[in-house]
């Protein structure tokens, strides 16, 4: 019975690996290219000076999606959260993002990572002289969630 199912796997395996290449060169889908120099910046939201180029996928729908978001140097978001957690990749610029526990004042340099969990309060700086520019990958719709306003 072993020996059975050992054969059956490896003739899988054989027409499996007999097959790709055929599959490979039948199938075309060409690649999505697009300069940087040909983004065009879109408003964030009315109201604020952030702006973002889509890269995929519809931040106000609930499917995941990646943009590049722009923050003005010297800007800063305020205390808030997001519904669904995010992850960020600094860009370009000096990125300060703050939680309960962590925060770097000297701000995060290109490539650094945040991983910001979902309903958790944090804030964002752009320190400037220059203007950040953040990679956001997300698995849901977009949306800013305020801090509460202290009951005193």
């Amino acid at each position: 019975m072993t020996t059975t199912i050992i054969a059956f796997s490896l003739a899988l395996l054989a027409f499996g690996f007999a097959s790709a290449p055929a599959l490979a060169e039948d199938k075309f889908v060409p690649s999505t290219i697009k300069s940087a120099a040909d983004y065009e910046w879109q408003e964030f939201a009315p109201g604020t000076p952030l702006t973002f180029v889509p890269l995929w996928g519809d931040r106000s729908s609930d499917g995941e999606y990646a943009i590049l978001l722009k923050l003005p140097a010297g800007f800063s978001s305020g205390t808030h959260a997001h519904t669904h957690d995010y992850h960020g990749i600094n860009i370009q610029g000096a990125w300060v993002h703050t939680d309960r526990v962590a925060t770097d004042e000297k701000g995060l340099p290109p490539g650094s990572l945040v991983t910001q969990p979902g309903l958790s309060m944090h804030a964002d700086h752009c320190k400037g002289p220059e203007d950040c520019i953040l990679l956001i990958y997300q698995k849901g719709k977009s949306d800013f969630i305020p801090k509460p306003k202290s009951a005193n």
